[in-house]
């Protein structure tokens, strides 16, 4: 039988026991920031839900690095769940 698992990572012992597809979270977060910082935004926010996952993570770490690398003031708004966002 072959699984892939969607946007879920299955690490144990520092081993990938299962495939997955997912997206480049850092990334999508740089290019965000980078499209905002050419229209010329210097304090840019991350809106996002309080629980830390995975990928919420590579996102944060995406747009604190990008942020930085633009010279931009990095926000970030930190919800108590998704549905506040709505």
């Amino acid at each position: 039988m072959v699984a892939v698992s969607f946007d879920s990572h299955a690490p144990r012992d520092g081993e990938q026991i299962l495939d997955y597809v997912s997206v480049d979270n850092a990334a999508s977060a740089r290019l965000a920031v980078e499209h905002l910082a050419a229209l010329g935004h210097r304090s840019i926010a991350l809106a996002t839900p309080s629980a830390m996952t995975f990928s919420r993570a590579e996102k944060r770490q995406g747009f604190l690095d990008a942020c930085a690398a633009h010279g931009a003031t990095a926000v970030i708004l930190e919800g108590a769940s998704a549905s506040s966002y709505a």
